[in-house]
């Protein structure tokens, strides 16, 4: 939110200066198109406006053939899987589940974490 006067087309203030945008990842395609609608005389902008065209990602394009291994996952595969993570979460937590009545997600505590109302 911009609260001020401003004598600048306030295209080229959110082109430039957005600190909510400055969070999320660029959209090419509506960069390009709020920038179709900016003009400017300053060749520093022109440039940064540029550079950030540049910078933002191509639009997504997933991979139709990823590579896959030659090799089929047998039962000793996974029954070393399950040793591994047995011998790093050995000694584990005593975790109770419970559900928020709002959201009605579940999660899971330790129960010696929490400490009772009084």
């Amino acid at each position: 939110m911009l609260l001020s006067t401003w004598t600048v087309d306030p295209v080229k203030i959110l082109a430039t200066l957005d600190p909510v945008a400055a969070m999320a990842k660029a959209d090419r395609q509506a960069l390009e198109s709020l920038l179709a609608d900016v003009s400017t005389q300053s060749e520093p902008i022109n440039k940064m406006l540029e550079e950030l065209v540049k910078a933002a990602a191509p639009p997504f394009a997933p991979n139709l053939a990823p590579e896959t291994s030659a090799q089929p996952v047998t039962a000793a595969d996974v029954a070393q899987g399950e040793q591994k993570l047995d011998q790093q979460f050995a000694g584990g937590q005593n975790l109770t589940q419970v559900t928020c009545p709002q959201c009605a997600c579940d999660f899971y505590i330790d129960p010696a974490q929490v400490q009772a109302k009084k």
